[in-house]
């Protein structure tokens, strides 16, 4: 009997857990040194003592009746307690209590009751619950959207920023394949056909094969929640598990970083466009400036009946329209020469309106609304007139059936979010001019392509494809912008904004009188590199009773002066010059001859001549190309205006 006692204790002894052997009654047999340690009872002071009297200080604290029952029943029943042990410490504990077949040696055993220490279970549960909670609070709140898939390919997680960008509801995806939930948000980009099925091809045979055999982050043209197509930025990311491979999606929306890049890169490519064109129609001018030069010398001593005669004058109108076509290309590059004003563009439009009804046709309704108290704006009404005019026929040709042509104005504040959107645009207030049709629109990608000069939907001789871009360089270099709205079938909607000023009052305009070209004979110092410019200058100079002196560079110019002791009247002097520019000669000539008169000669804007060292105000300019008659008529009121300071007392 006793061998036997003894053998039951030490098995108890042996187990891990604490463990106690009752009778029927709930009475303490065996205590092991595991049980003795957790309630810090010596086995002497437990066994023979009712376990209720041990521990159990507070209600449910240790459930003999319905343990007992539980394992009378199912030979076994397992509770989880809070155990209040005599020093009164709290231990989580799970109690096991498990009826044992009755025996002639078990000296009254009934139950073996174990007693496990869940300490550590507990906090290893309450950390998780907390990193789960934690998981749940950083997935629900991110502003970009996470979507986790399991081993088979199906939806675990589908956070609130997904909903908001796709549509979806999160009931709705969770258990779905994602390949089949990604059909329905992925489209194909026009530009890369087949972009949406080759993806979630590799998509479907990673999730098959268990294996991340698809790339990182990329961009996808998604349909958004509003029913539009935006671009997404996502990266996919694979996490080996036991089972295979769990997949994860984070995904935000780019459709507006995309555009403003796009923007970005249009304004970069137009500029590039206007440099290019600036420098051609540059050249283009001089060599004009001598073709106009020469024709207008030869022209007045060939008789009206010479068969010589109507091919010159041909000539020279075809010179002028090459001159037109260089001023558009120098509109579009924002290098024309200008005579910026403080305008209402009421007043312009109104004007206008008589001469835009003619060019539209009787086909053609114009009708306008002009905001009252419209701000004023600093532009050249020539080139204003020009846009107007510019846009009117491309709406007239849009509407090849009739239809109406609108112009509205507004007064508009622009705020930094339009500026975000619109690089190179400054807050403050504007004023809106709408021009809008209802002829047949326009695709986006002629849209794309609206600006750029020489670009044309026309048939050939339909057009030059300039009276757009000379527009987009016009209004920018008035220091606005201009916008396109159009679908096909829809109409066009064009919105030039340009920067309100304060009013001041316009400047007298400086009236030139129409007669014939009128010389004299002062001395003038033509300075100019360009070999075909220079001697057509100095033929005419030379026509109108001038004595001209030429140098082909300003260091040249230098010489020339120092080397004539007479007087200089005049300096004409191009602006842009290798070496010394003609500011810079100017200066060093106006020193030693203060008297002298200065006349630059340039196909370049105010902005190009800006950084030659010119400002706009008091700098006396004849523009490229220029005939006998302009060239003429500027000289002689230029000197003019030397002679009456010099005779003012």
């Amino acid at each position: 009997m006793a061998e036997g006692k003894g053998t039951g204790r030490r098995l108890i002894e042996a187990l891990e857990d604490a463990c106690v052997l009752l009778d029927a009654d709930g009475r303490v047999v065996e205590w092991n040194g595991r049980a003795a340690a957790l309630y810090r009872i010596p086995r002497s002071e437990a066994v023979g003592r009712c376990l209720t009297e041990l521990i159990g200080t507070e209600p449910n604290a240790f459930p003999w009746p319905a343990l007992r029952a539980g394992a009378v029943e199912r030979a076994r029943c397992t509770v989880e307690s809070t155990q209040v042990a005599v020093d009164g410490g709290r231990v989580p504990v799970e109690l096991t209590l498990a009826s044992l077949e009755p025996s002639d040696d078990d000296h009254g055993v009934r139950f073996l009751l174990t007693v496990r220490d869940v300490s550590g279970r507990k906090a290893m549960e309450r950390a998780l619950r907390e990193l789960r909670d934690l998981y749940r609070m950083v997935v629900e709140q991110s502003l970009m959207s996470v979507v986790l898939i399991d081993e088979n390919g199906r939806v675990l997680e589908f956070n609130r920023a997904s909903e908001e960008l796709t549509g979806l509801k999160r009931e709705q995806v969770l258990g779905q394949p994602y390949v089949e939930v990604l059909q329905s948000m992925v489209v194909d980009d026009a530009r890369s056909p087949g972009t949406h099925g080759v993806r979630s091809a590799r998509i479907a045979e990673a999730l098959r094969s268990g294996k991340p055999a698809f790339e990182g982050v990329g961009e996808y043209r998604y349909r958004l929640r509003s029913g539009k197509v935006g671009w997404v930025e996502q990266l996919v990311y694979s996490v080996p598990t036991e089972a295979g491979y769990r997949f994860g999606a984070i995904a935000h929306d780019v459709t507006e970083r995309k555009r403003l890049a796009e923007q970005v890169l249009q304004r970069t490519k137009m500029e590039a466009l206007g440099r290019l064109a600036g420098g051609i129609a540059h050249d283009f001018n001089n060599l004009l400036t001598g073709i106009t030069g020469n024709l207008s010398l030869a022209l007045p001593d060939i008789p009206e009946v010479s068969v010589l005669h109507p091919l010159l004058a041909d000539a020279v109108h075809s010179a002028e329209s090459a001159a037109s076509l260089t001023r558009q290309l120098l509109a579009f590059s924002r290098m024309q020469e200008i005579s910026p004003q403080v305008v209402d563009l009421n007043a312009l439009i109104l004007a206008s309106e008589r001469m835009l009804g003619r060019l539209l046709g009787e086909g053609v309704h114009l009708s306008t609304s002009l905001a009252p108290g419209l701000g004023a704006v600093k532009v050249d009404p020539g080139q204003f007139e020009q846009v107007l005019v510019n846009l009117a026929l491309n709406a007239r040709d849009a509407m090849p059936a009739g239809g109406t042509v609108a112009i509205e104005t507004a007064n508009e504040e622009l705020d930094d979010g339009f500026c975000r959107t619109h690089p190179g645009v400054r807050p403050g207030p504007y004023v809106m001019i709408v021009v809008s049709d209802n002829g047949h629109g326009m695709s986006p990608e002629v849209q794309a392509h609206l600006f750029e000069p020489f670009f044309t939907t026309k048939p050939p001789g339909g057009g030059t494809g300039l009276g757009l871009s000379s527009i987009y360089g016009t209004v920018s270099q008035a220091g606005g912008i201009v916008d396109v709205e159009s679908k096909p079938d829809c109409g066009t909607t064009f919105r030039v904004r340009l920067p309100a000023v304060a009013a001041t009052p316009m400047r007298e305009a400086v009236m030139v009188a129409r007669g014939g070209p009128v010389g004299g004979t002062e001395t003038i110092l033509l300075v100019e590199d360009e070999l075909l410019v220079r001697d057509a200058g100095k033929r005419i100079l030379e026509r109108l009773g001038y004595t001209v002196f030429c140098a082909s560079s300003g260091a040249e110019a230098l010489q020339v002066s120092a080397h004539h002791p007479g007087v200089i009247d005049l300096l004409l002097t191009d602006v842009v010059m290798p070496g010394m520019n003609g500011w810079e000669l100017a200066e060093r000539l106006s020193k030693s001859r203060p008297g002298m008169r200065v006349l630059f000669a340039s196909g370049h804007s105010s902005d190009v001549m800006g950084q030659q060292g010119l400002n706009d105000e008091g700098c006396p300019i004849v523009a490229k190309p220029y005939t006998m008659r302009a060239l003429a008529t500027t000289v002689r009121a230029l000197l003019d205006v030397g002679s009456s300071a010099k005779s003012t007392p």
